[in-house]
């Protein structure tokens, strides 16, 4: 496969060669340099942004020259604006956003029967990685689930759901229970209320013999004060998950202490910790998808993403009618899309909030190593909350 801009295979679809011995260039850090009279060396300004970057590709079109060329050259200046280029021959795994604006300057060959000229284009600083364009996870949001996932090595993990793929934080500690010589991962509820409190409790595991999930639900009433305790074994689950019903109560009921990295975490917590590793050294601004399964949200809606010391919370109360609202970190806006109006900007029913002082940034984004992501659902639509809401991170991963 060779040089594609706007999906076109350049070299297959106009019978020319391309040279990339040139498209190697790195971009210019955007800095001001000031001298100040009496003080040696000069002060640097630096925005934290780059430079856009020329990449040039060498094209010689082999044969029918007058009618090929035309034909490229044609197509080329058809483009306004960046468009899509990608080299996985040269860069494998990434991708650029390009502008093709000429001119072009060929010089012929063998009159007139082949030629030459350089193919300039006018691209943002990033490469874009084209693992970053898929979707990290389908996340159930939700403020009533606990969840775990035991691997074949015998490690667990904090998940939000049973099928084991949104993997988070690891769970070494277990719990000895008497009278049983096996291990056992040990969640306790404790009501903080003032009066006996019900809790629906389901454990689930998979039963790889008939490829099913078993589920099996418990409900009891714990007195004020008193603690409720959820064992999943270690040896008989495979995979498994305990969740708090959300229909029987609300996490603000209780308190919840988990065995997690060898220690005890007591608290409540206000929803799943995701554990996402940006594997460059480059900040990104991811696009959230919060998608229904319903064809639109026929209710009002109220929701917090957190990506470490930034949350945005999404409060309409009105019903939107979109099947999918965006959380766009490189927009800095809320979206949506309605059958009846299509494009439905939802920036007026967003609150942007900045938990460390020292935090330069003023919108969701993820920083390089290790991110902290968490999702929940405002305590006053729980109840009425659609149960298949589900958010999607695309983390638009780049390098310089």
């Amino acid at each position: 496969m060779g040089l594609i801009f706007d999906g076109v295979d350049i070299e297959a679809e106009f019978n020319v060669m391309i040279d990339g011995a040139s498209s190697w260039p790195k971009p210019a850090r955007r800095s001001d340099a000031v001298q100040v009279p009496g003080r040696n060396g000069d002060l640097l300004y630096d925005d934290g942004a780059w430079e856009n970057v020329e990449i040039t590709y060498n094209i010689l079109v082999k044969a029918e020259w007058i009618t090929e060329y035309e034909r490229l050259t044609e197509w080329l200046c058809s483009h306004v604006g960046y468009f899509r280029l990608e080299d996985p021959d040269r860069h494998p795994g990434v991708y650029r956003m390009a502008e093709f604006t000429g001119p072009i300057n060929p010089k012929t060959i063998g009159y007139r029967f082949a030629g030459t000229f350089p193919l300039e284009f006018n691209c943002k600083p990033q490469q874009f990685l084209t693992s970053g364009e898929r979707a990290l996870e389908s996340i159930p949001i939700s403020s009533a689930i606990l969840g775990c996932y035991r691997t074949d090595q015998g490690q667990w993990y904090f998940v939000d759901d049973i099928s084991g793929k949104s993997v988070t934080t690891q769970i070494t500690d277990f719990a000895d229970v008497v009278g049983n010589d096996g291990k056992y991962l040990k969640v306790s509820f404790t009501n903080n209320k003032s009066y006996t409190h019900g809790i629906g409790v389901v454990t689930a595991y998979y039963d790889s013999a008939n490829d099913q999930w078993i589920r099996t639900y418990t409900s009891r009433g714990v007195g004020a004060g008193e603690t409720a305790v959820v064992y999943l074994s270690r040896d008989e689950y495979k995979t498994g998950q305990i969740s708090l019903d959300g229909l029987a109560s609300s996490l603000d009921d209780w308190d919840i202490s988990i065995g997690i990295n060898g220690q005890e975490v007591s608290g409540n917590p206000s929803g799943i910790i995701h554990a996402i590793v940006n594997p460059t050294m480059y900040e990104a601004l991811p696009l959230i998808r919060v998608t229904n399964a319903l064809e639109y949200l026929s209710s009002a809606v109220g929701f917090t993403v957190r990506i470490n010391d930034i949350s945005v919370t999404v409060d309409i109360p009105v019903a939107t009618y979109a099947r999918e609202i965006y959380i766009d970190a490189e927009m800095g806006d809320v979206y949506g899309y309605t059958t009846a109006e299509g494009l439905v900007h939802y920036g007026q029913y967003a609150t942007v909030e900045v938990h460390n002082e020292e935090e330069k940034r003023d919108f969701l984004y993820f920083k390089k190593g290790n991110n902290k992501v968490i999702f929940t659902v405002s305590q006053k639509y729980q109840a009425a909350f659609p149960s298949d809401l589900h958010a999607e991170i695309i983390p638009r991963w780049w390098r310089i």
